[in-house]
C-alpha cells in the first residue's frame, strides 16, 4: 500500500488505529491482538474481492465482522488559520460496521438491534478512553454520532446474507 502522508490520509489511519485497539472491537472481531483487529479495519473499502467483481456469500461471511474508515464526502477534511502562522485541521470521518446475525437471533429484531447497538456503544465508550488516556495514535474526537442500526434486506440475503450495521460519524479536530 502507498505510504500514508497529510492529513486526510493521517486522520483515517489514526481513527483506525484506535477502533482496532478497543477491547469491545478486538473481542466482537474475535481478535486476540491488535493487528488482528486492524486486519478488520479496512480504509475506504473492503479489499477487492478474489475475482475482481463481487463477494459471493461465503466470502462475505468471513470477512464479518469488520469496519471500515472512510472520510465524509462532504465535511471531510478542513485546514484553518488559527492565527498568523498556526492552522487548524479537522472533519468528519465515517467508520461502518457490519456483523452477520447470530442464527438464535435470526428473527428476533429488537435483540438484533440491541445486541448489535450494545457492542457500538461500547466501542464508543472504548474510544473515550482512548482518547482521555491520550495515546500516541489519537484522533482529537470531538464528537460520535451514531447512525443505524440497519439490517439486511430480505431479498439480498440469498447473496449477501442476513446481517446488521452501523456507523459512526466522528467529527474531529486538532492542532497537529
Amino acid at each position: 500500500m502507498t505510504e500514508l502522508v497529510g492529513g486526510i490520509s493521517l486522520a483515517q489511519e489514526r481513527l483506525r488505529q484506535m477502533v482496532a485497539n478497543c477491547p469491545t472491537f478486538q473481542t466482537w472481531t474475535g481478535a486476540e491482538t491488535v493487528e488482528q483487529a486492524l486486519s478488520r479495519v479496512y480504509h475506504l473499502d473492503l479489499p477487492e474481492p478474489e475475482n475482481g467483481v463481487a463477494y459471493n456469500l461465503q466470502q462475505l461471511k468471513k470477512l464479518r465482522p469488520f469496519a471500515v474508515v472512510a472520510t465524509d464526502p462532504d465535511a471531510g477534511y478542513t485546514e484553518t488559520l488559527a492565527g498568523r502562522s498556526t492552522w487548524v485541521d479537522g472533519g468528519e470521518l465515517f467508520v461502518g460496521f457490519e456483523q452477520d446475525v447470530p442464527n438464535e437471533i435470526e428473527t428476533d429484531l429488537p435483540e438484533i438491534f440491541i445486541r448489535f447497538t450494545n457492542t457500538m456503544g461500547s466501542i464508543i465508550d472504548d474510544l473515550k478512553k482512548l482518547i482521555q488516556d491520550n495515546v500516541d495514535f489519537r484522533l482529537d474526537i470531538r464528537k460520535i454520532t451514531f447512525w443505524g442500526p440497519d439490517e439486511s434486506k430480505k431479498k439480498e440475503r440469498a447473496k449477501k446474507g442476513h446481517y446488521v450495521t452501523g456507523t459512526f460519524v466522528i467529527e474531529w479536530g486538532s492542532g497537529r
